[in-house]
């Protein structure tokens, strides 16, 4: 008797394990419900990272480069925005010090030089519904699911 019931519980804890998605332990994994990719400029030009994203109707709660986090993973809110060029040029506003800055600001003494930023930026809407500036990246994405519990 005692052998039939540790081998249920041995079938039932790993079929939980593959279910999750996680066969070290039984930690309870969450898929994310936003891809898209973090943007970050530089002299040289623009880099891009895929990134998924867990939020909610007005915040992001967690971004990270995999896909399914712990349901206990650490948490911070940042708010997020329908990605408008408007919203890029009140960003570089702020972190150049300098008011009104528009799509005909002359550029060549910026350092770094935002104006190949831009137009990668110009060519991403319509493929990315939101935005949030967290530090010196910019990301943009599109919800893949309802929101987080």
């Amino acid at each position: 008797m005692v052998a039939v019931i540790s081998w249920i519980v041995t079938i039932t804890s790993c079929a939980d394990d593959e279910n999750n998605g996680n066969s070290e332990n039984n930690e309870e994994l969450i898929k994310a419900n936003a891809v898209g990719m973090a943007v970050d400029y530089f002299t040289h030009g623009v880099e891009t990272l895929t990134m998924y994203l867990w939020i909610d109707d007005y915040s992001i709660y967690h971004i990270s480069d995999e896909e399914y986090i712990s349901k206990n993973q650490s948490i911070s809110k940042f708010v997020y925005k329908p990605f408008a060029m408007d919203l890029i040029y009140a960003n570089l506003s702020s972190d150049f010090g300098i008011p009104d800055i528009t799509d005909e600001t002359d550029f060549t003494s910026f350092e770094p030089n935002p104006r190949k930023y831009i137009e990668f930026m110009k060519t991403q809407r319509g493929k990315y519904d939101y935005i949030c500036f967290i530090g010196s990246s910019t990301y943009l994405f599109n919800r893949t699911g309802n929101n987080i519990n």
